[in-house]
């Protein structure tokens, strides 16, 4: 009710629910926007050991039970700053290294890993081996790509 003589107030109430709604809209995005940046995507590789057949691998495939696998980046490799070197772990616990992750698939991963020691990983496949020499490794790990490709 108007008094005569005074102005009324009114507040302006669509105006401040459309403001509230609007700074309530901006601290979501913000909030999304930081989740995003934190956010850590883990992506899986499965490939094939490249360099089993040197450096005596193959009696080492032959003769231990490997039980796990761990990749290791190799930054001051002198032939590949990119390397990830493929270690087993025998169920006796000793490491002893069966190969190199492939160049190509080491060149997209590296990037992703510096600073990484160590990636625990998994055998998934033997390949041949039918003579008792020529063995292949397909392993398994899985690396954190810092969200670069969500």
């Amino acid at each position: 009710m108007d008094i005569p003589g005074q102005q009324s107030e009114q507040l302006d109430t669509p105006n401040l629910t459309e403001a509230s709604r609007h700074q309530a809209d901006q601290q979501r995005q913000t909030e999304r926007a930081e989740a995003e940046e934190r956010q850590e995507v883990a992506m899986r590789v499965t490939t094939r050991v490249a360099g089993v057949s040197f450096e005596r691998r193959q009696e080492t495939l032959t003769s231990l039970k490997l039980n796990s696998i761990e990749v290791c980046p190799e930054p001051a490799n002198p032939h590949d700053p990119n390397a990830l070197a493929v270690w087993a772990v025998t169920e006796a616990g000793e490491r002893v290294q069966v190969g190199y992750v492939p160049r190509k698939v080491a060149a997209e991963i590296a990037p992703h890993v510096q600073g990484v020691r160590r990636i625990p990983g998994e055998i998934v496949g033997w390949q041949g081996g039918e003579d008792g020499l020529y063995l292949g490794l397909t392993i398994t790990f899985q690396y954190d790509d810092g969200g670069t490709n969500a």
